[in-house]
């Protein structure tokens, strides 16, 4: 039951996060057709329980170095990949992929919280 709580609120906190950032930051665009966030929605789930982990081990190391500041270029990353395979998003500078990144993953966090907190 834990995983899938934490799947659905995954899913949630990652079109809510999307949702913010296409509406929020200047460059960021997501289409604003639901079945298209749903999707992006599904495969950043995807990623971020199945690769991100394994990156992170490897990328381990810079994240100590950096206190933390490497995971925002991993989540950039992932993030820029989500905007090269899909075409209901659009990122058109590295500074909204930043902000991007970094707004997603807040929003992320907090969901997780609340769910936590259930």
């Amino acid at each position: 039951m834990k995983i899938i709580s934490y799947l659905l609120f995954g899913i949630l906190g990652n079109i809510l996060g999307l949702l913010a950032a296409g509406k929020i930051i200047n460059g960021f665009m997501v289409s604003k057709d639901p079945r298209e966030i749903i999707i992006a929605a599904l495969i950043l789930t995807g990623i971020d329980i199945s690769i991100r982990p394994l990156i992170r081990v490897v990328a381990s190391i810079l994240i100590l170095l950096t206190l933390g500041i490497f995971s925002i270029v991993i989540n950039s990353v992932i993030l820029y990949g989500l905007d090269l395979y899909l075409e209901s998003i659009t990122i058109n500078t590295t500074f909204a992929l930043a902000l991007g990144a970094i707004l997603i993953s807040t929003i992320n966090a907090i969901v997780q919280y609340v769910r936590r907190s259930l």
